[in-house]
């Protein structure tokens, strides 16, 4: 199925106004995650991870454990192609360790 702009951007909505568990309702399972800059690996959960439930196992609990509540997410670009929709999100949130805000997420 061909994805629409419009649709990506509501899927992409629903991230940034807190509502994750529903956004994962819509991505599907094979999807592929790149987490702050991948190839330099700036942080402990950077890295491309394959699949919801890796992302999910491995990425989120170093997410949960380094940063104080949830990221707040901007949506900077969107490019929609067939069945293929890629977000760059931008997230700003408070550091636990040093209670400074990290942007960029």
């Amino acid at each position: 199925m061909a994805l629409s702009q419009s649709w990506a951007e509501e899927v992409f909505n629903f991230l940034i106004e807190g509502e994750r568990i529903i956004m994962m309702e819509y991505i599907e399972d094979d999807v592929e995650w790149t987490v702050i800059n991948s190839e330099v690996k700036s942080t402990s959960a950077s890295g491309v991870y394959p699949g919801k439930k890796e992302f999910g196992e491995k990425a989120v609990p170093i997410l949960v454990g380094t940063f104080q509540g949830l990221p707040q997410y901007t949506l900077k670009r969107l490019s929609v192609a067939g069945n293929v929709a890629i977000g760059e999100l931008r997230g700003e949130v408070v550091g636990k360790k040093d209670n400074e805000k990290f942007i960029g997420l």
